[in-house]
């Protein structure tokens, strides 16, 4: 009846059969009329036995009034006896929250010897912990890993009170596992993570135990051949084929032999909690500069089945794959899943500003068939068009180049497509057997003042810098040194902020310097050396 916590029937049973006398009150309690305890009578005859399980269904139906009377018969017994008597006791009270008064049980019985234990020093731990004292506690805890070391979760525990007492090194000593002698456990390298993730100073070791955990169900990339196959199948069942098959090619073993073997039980952390150490370990990544590491990340994580079960995670992780190429300096690789995450969905511009600074990049010309290819089925896409006339311009095809920016500019006049056409016609000028060279640099200079209406104010800085470059370009000297000076004498609170991104007063003074170093005014040039470029 205890175990079905059925104390009323407990305690009816008692009175009938033990000669024990309840006196009880009315009482008033949420409205209900009630019955409450005010005091026991037990005859001195009663075992001990039976006495102890009066005094839990007394606990359990919350008469703490009479605790300290009902405890003097069982404290009088020898503890190294009646252990068993004390510790159940001990757990009733424990069960109702009175961890003080369960101490006062359990430090006798921690002194014997029958019941020095690891599941008694347990208690004991958890009791101080609750009544705030983290010292103790610790020490208590520390007593039930050397006894059990395998008591993974009073290491955690013991982690976490060493932790709050800042003894940060005690702490992740308690968590370390020893990878060849031991089977190790995830909720015990994913605690590690969290504490070693708050120290800056131990970010490589960070990164080593966020891999060792990942690795249960990450893939332990070999090749560039598995990176491939990890990038282009899209279902997990496929990625895992495809590695079969290209280790068997190679005469390489499907599995990995020198990874640890892993406890599975509760203490492992939820699929959130370890995509969440993904991606922090991937920002960590970044802000360190280990680009080759974060690269190798992202891809693993390409092959987790656990990973594949979200479809916002598969997109996030092929997102992060893309970044990792390109800050790696992969273009393959960048380009591939730069041109997947295109062709799912055209529509959003950070994807298209990331397609062409992966093609800056880029070390083959595969893309411009693929832009082609697109643009058949889109003509009026005004990002792809401006890609398409871009890979013109470069290829020095300017009347192609030229029609497709024109194409832009009439679809929706920007000032980026106004700009990209005065550049066209200025790189027409200037080919040596041009025919109509006037013409060209009238239209041109038009569209470059076209391009200043559409900019706008805010882009002062910008245009005069542009636009004196065009002048720079022409051989019109006057008015390019006309233009690089507005760029100079002009100041805005927003290149003042930004001013490694958006400040181009070194760039417009070396401009001027290589204008009048080749007029053979060399202390002019050099002046502006001087003033604005501080290396």
């Amino acid at each position: 009846m205890l175990r079905l916590k059925e104390y009323n029937q407990c305690l009816e049973i008692l009175i009938q059969f033990c000669g024990i006398i309840i006196e009880y009150e009315p009482s008033l309690e949420n409205n209900v009329q009630s019955l409450k305890i005010v005091n026991c009578i037990t005859p001195n005859s009663i075992a001990i036995d039976l006495h102890v399980k009066l005094t839990i269904v007394l606990i359990h139906m919350k008469t703490f009034h009479m605790l300290d009377r009902m405890l003097k018969p069982i404290k009088a017994e020898n503890p190294e006896e009646a252990g068993d008597l004390y510790l159940d006791i001990a757990e009733a009270l424990m069960t109702e929250g009175k961890y003080k008064d369960a101490l006062s049980l359990l430090t006798p019985l921690v002194e014997t010897e029958n019941y020095s234990m690891p599941a008694v020093w347990l208690k004991q731990a958890e009791c101080l912990n609750a009544c705030g004292e983290t010292e103790r506690a610790a020490a208590a805890y520390e007593i039930v890993i050397q006894q059990a070391p395998q008591h993974l979760e009073a290491r955690i525990i013991l982690s976490g009170l060493l932790n709050e007492l800042g003894r940060g090194e005690e702490a992740l000593a308690v968590l370390t596992q020893d990878a060849e002698s031991e089977v190790l456990d995830p909720g015990l390298l994913y605690e590690k993570c969290m504490l070693l993730k708050e120290t800056e100073e131990r970010t490589d070791e960070f990164l080593a135990v966020g891999q060792l955990l990942l690795s249960r169900h990450f893939v332990r990339i070999r090749n560039r051949d598995e990176l491939y196959a990890l990038s282009r199948m899209r279902r997990i069942e496929k990625k895992k084929e495809a590695l079969k098959e290209i280790r068997t090619s190679r005469g390489e073993p499907q599995f990995d032999s020198d990874l640890p073997d892993f406890v599975v039980g509760k203490t492992a952390p939820s699929i959130e909690e370890e995509w969440n150490l993904f991606r922090e370990m991937c920002k960590v990544c970044h802000q360190i500069g280990r680009f080759g590491l974060l690269q190798r990340l992202t891809f693993s994580a390409l092959g987790s089945k656990l990973f594949y079960e979200n479809q916002e995670r598969v997109r996030e992780m092929e997102f992060l794959c893309l970044l990792s190429c390109f800050y790696n300096g992969d273009a393959y690789f960048a380009y591939n899943m730069a041109r997947d995450q295109l062709v799912k969905d055209m529509t959003y511009p950070r994807m298209w500003n990331l397609f062409n600074l992966v093609l800056q990049r880029a070390d083959d010309v595969r893309h411009n068939r693929f832009l082609m290819r697109l643009l058949a089925r889109h003509p009026n896409h005004q990002a792809l068009t401006l890609l398409h006339a871009n890979n013109c311009l470069v290829a020095g095809t300017y009347k192609y180049a030229l029609s497709e920016y024109a194409a832009a500019y009439r679809n929706n006049p920007t000032p980026l497509s106004a700009f990209l056409i005065g550049v066209t016609l200025f790189q027409m000028a200037c080919q040596k057997f041009s025919a109509k060279k006037h013409a060209l640099v009238t239209q041109g200079l038009a569209f470059m003042w076209k391009y200043k209406q559409l900019r706008g104010e805010d882009g002062y800085h910008e245009i005069h810098y542009n636009i004196g470059r065009a002048f720079h370009q022409l051989g019109l000297l006057p008015a390019a040194i006309y233009h690089y000076k507005e760029v100079l004498n002009f100041t805005s609170p927003l290149t003042e902020q930004y001013p490694h991104i958006l400040d181009l007063k070194k760039e417009a003074a070396f401009n001027l310097y290589l204008i009048y170093m080749s007029t053979g005014a060399q202390n002019v040039a050099r002046s502006y050396v001087d003033k604005y470029i501080v290396v």
